[in-house]
């Protein structure tokens, strides 16, 4: 089986559109929250995590709260925090960030990567959820990305938020389709009756890519997701179409996705509209 497609990238082209268009690709928090919710919010995380200073809370389009801040979860440090609540104010997951700046965490993060990793460390987090025990993400430098369980012991995959949805079949078949591939989260995806995976795995063209793939809930292969944000390698012709539509700063995410129908990039606006374009950059209708 092909497992990657080479796409053409170009750095020169990339640094060059970066000097025009210096606007950064974060999403836009829609206004659209529930001020009884955001009360319950406010009141359930000052309990939930007494040393939690609220800075602000913004709802997400895809129906969630992000209660934003500092605090400490790891006793001694304090550092930037985000706590997650659903569309019904009941509260998902903590975690706090841990870069490699921090004071007090030379020790923690020694013991997370080791010493003679310490310098390839970019950051993690510590999270605490309703679905799994508390762990540590692990960002790298090189782009890697792993769990670590509260031993600071590799885990063989991150946690699955329903139980039983990472099945011997399904791992073997994303095995099959993605080269190297770690396995960081499993959830309930957004198309009805289907599971996503969250995922990092190997291309011709980096190491580590970070993207999604996507079953039934029968385990039949859905789709495959890459997350073309990492602009070091994003396609010349599709720098080029965002920048002859205004830049980064109408644009939401960029997507690369590999299906049973084909394969095409999803390319977000900032105001809700989604266009796909083939290989060829030709927009499908």
């Amino acid at each position: 089986m092909n497992r990657r497609k080479i796409i053409p990238y170009s750095r020169v082209a990339l640094y060059s559109f970066l000097l025009m268009f210096s606007i950064g690709f974060e999403q836009v928090a829609l206004a659209q929250e529930d001020p009884k919710e955001v009360e319950m919010i406010k009141a359930d995380v000052a309990k939930r995590i007494p040393s939690f200073e609220l800075k602000k809370i913004n709802y997400r389009p895809w129906d969630f709260y992000w209660a934003m801040g500092v605090g400490e979860m790891i006793p001694g440090l304090r550092t930037r925090m985000r706590v997650d609540y659903d569309s019904n104010g009941q509260w998902v997951e903590s975690r706090q960030s841990i870069p490699r700046s921090a004071k007090n965490a030379n020790d923690l993060i020694g013991d997370m990567v080791g010493e003679e990793m310490r310098e390839s460390f970019r950051g993690a987090d510590y999270i605490q959820s309703y679905h799994s025990d508390p762990y540590y993400l692990v960002s790298m430098k090189s782009g890697e990305v792993y769990c670590l369980n509260k031993k600071f012991k590799r885990m063989k995959s991150g946690p699955m938020h329903i139980k039983g949805i990472l099945t011997k079949s399904v791992k073997k078949d994303i095995v099959s389709r993605l080269e190297n591939v770690y396995i960081l989260e499993g959830k309930k995806a957004d198309e009805p009756n289907c599971y996503q995976y969250q995922v990092v795995f190997k291309t011709d063209i980096v190491d580590y890519q970070k993207g999604k793939i996507v079953y039934t809930e029968d385990g039949e292969w859905y789709y495959t997701r890459y997350y073309m944000n990492n602009y070091d390698f994003l396609p010349l012709n599709l720098m080029m179409y965002v920048a002859d539509r205004g830049g980064l700063k109408n644009f939401g995410r960029l997507n690369y996705d590999k299906s049973k129908e084909g394969e095409y990039f999803s390319i977000e606006f900032k105001d809700g509209n989604v266009i796909k374009m083939n290989s060829d950059f030709e927009e499908i209708k």
